[in-house]
């Protein structure tokens, strides 16, 4: 467990030292669903792998999909309230840590009524989930600004 908890933040630190150079070339937005996809595919290489090369593999790329939330999201959030960044930035942590709690709360419920070779599916089902609301937003907000 040591072990792929060290992966994961290995994964995580790659992801946000590529993020200097990424979020100069490349979008945002497209850096966050590309994240997420990445996430996706970590989550689901976990459930169907049969080695441990391959969870640590999984557990790589979901640390790396991970690393770029916080950095997008609050350098969205600073872009859309200059004036506010303070309290948005406060705002936005209340809600980060609040459905961090959650989820943890949710895995380890998970975890003890039906084992922990399900938490891929639940990881990856939250993950969707975030997946889904990004699009509709950025679809409702082309449609508000066209």
């Amino acid at each position: 467990a040591l072990y792929l908890l060290s992966v994961s933040v290995v994964g995580l630190s790659l992801s946000r030292l590529l993020l200097g150079y990424l979020l100069k070339k490349v979008s945002s937005f497209t850096v966050w669903i590309s994240s997420l996809i990445i996430v996706l595919i970590g989550c689901l290489l976990m459930y169907t792998s049969s080695s441990y090369q391959m969870v640590f593999l999984a557990i790589f790329l979901i640390g790396f999909g991970l690393g770029a939330g916080f950095p997008v999201v609050l350098g969205h959030i600073g872009q859309l309230f200059p004036h506010l960044s303070g309290t948005a930035f406060s705002i936005a942590f209340v809600i980060a840590l609040t459905g961090n709690t959650i989820i943890n709360y949710s895995f380890g419920e998970i975890s003890k009524s039906i084992g922990v070779s399900k938490l891929p599916i639940a990881i990856g089902v939250y993950t969707l989930i975030m997946l889904t609301f990004s699009l509709l937003i950025k679809h409702h907000l082309s449609k508000k600004t066209s």
